[in-house]
């Protein structure tokens, strides 16, 4: 190992940003993409040596965090970015105040290194150091975001492959908005494993890929008990946020009747986010809701759809004079 590894790193100079708040501690999202693009050496491979070098303070927003600094060394098997090296040793950090995640020896994963030196490395984010991998995983042909995607299509694909571990996978593919990426999702909704399906549907869903929507709609309506807390979450912002597309309509006006009212504020977003006269009909409908956000929802899809913006109020405006918006709208769409 070099006797200088990492020495000026202290003030962590990394490409993730973290906001300093009393209370639990905000984490951003783990964003695989431009971990790739930020990376300047991205390795597969086994962690065989991990060693504890002292306790130290890391400068992170403007805040001093002390930490212990490690330094573990990987057997590498793959390169997908960045030279060709046979093992690469580098630092990553743990503390009792930050949620950095820990490399444990014998891991085998996808790292994700900065240089800070001739053959010095640090983990690029101390919160996510790595993602999942499998032995004997292809490196593809073609940009480093295939590289990746190719390693983590892989784990969805090995019959070995614990579920949390193609879960992992699912959720890094969420993030890499690439053809081959796109089409592994496609593949892991087809999966007889309702939480794959789910959750791959829903990353699909965020990239505006309406064809898991009918499935969706049916197991929200049909078996809601089958669906867990969290995937119900994620499948509703993913409606909420992604989809846009017209074609989308009919099921999103199915949903307005989901028991769950996430997901009928979700579908009544939706259907705003459309932008299409088609989706008046249902809007009209929406109106009706016991929710006061989806019949927000409906006011504002409509005011949108028909260019009415003065018909479009604010939020608090709409909760002193709902009635008054509301009266308009049903009126409007009962005379079109």
């Amino acid at each position: 190992m070099p006797t200088k590894l990492l020495l000026g790193i202290i003030v962590l100079a990394v490409t993730f940003s973290i906001s300093i708040t009393a209370g639990a501690e905000p984490i951003a999202l783990r964003n695989v993409s431009d971990m790739i693009r930020d990376a300047d050496l991205i390795v597969v491979g086994r962690i065989v040596s991990v060693s504890n070098k002292g306790a130290e303070t890391l400068n992170i927003a403007g805040s001093s965090v002390p930490v212990r600094r490690m330094i573990a060394e990987i057997t590498v098997t793959s390169t997908l970015k960045g030279q060709s090296i046979n093992s690469v040793w580098f630092a990553f950090f743990v503390s009792d105040l930050r949620a950095f995640r820990m490399v444990p020896a014998a891991q085998f994963a996808m790292f994700f290194l900065r240089q800070t030196g001739l053959q010095e490395y640090v983990v690029l984010n101390p919160y996510y150091p790595s993602i999942v991998a499998l032995p004997n995983g292809p490196v593809n042909e073609g940009s480093e975001l295939d590289k990746v995607v190719g390693q983590l299509v892989h784990v969805l694909r090995a019959p070995l492959a614990s579920q949390n571990e193609r879960l992992d996978a699912i959720d890094a593919l969420d993030t890499i908005n690439t053809p081959n990426s796109t089409a592994a999702l496609q593949r892991t909704f087809h999966s007889q494993d309702l939480t794959l399906k789910l959750l791959a549907g829903a990353a699909l869903l965020r990239r505006n890929e309406t064809s898991p929507l009918n499935v969706v709609a049916t197991t929200l309506l049909q078996d809601p008990t089958s669906v867990s807390e969290s995937i119900l979450a994620n499948l509703s912002f993913a409606i909420e946020t992604g989809v846009k597309d017209p074609r989308a309509i009919p099921e999103l006006s199915r949903l307005l009747s989901a028991r769950e009212v996430r997901v009928r504020r979700a579908a009544a977003a939706g259907l705003r986010h459309t932008g299409a006269m088609d989706a008046i009909s249902a809007l009209g409908q929406a109106l009706k809701d016991s929710d006061h956000d989806v019949r927000y929802e409906a006011v504002i899809g409509l005011a949108e759809i028909t260019g009415q913006y003065e018909w479009g109020p604010s939020i608090d405006l709409f909760r002193r004079e709902e009635r008054h918006y509301i009266v308009h709208w049903q009126e409007w769409v009962k005379q079109r």
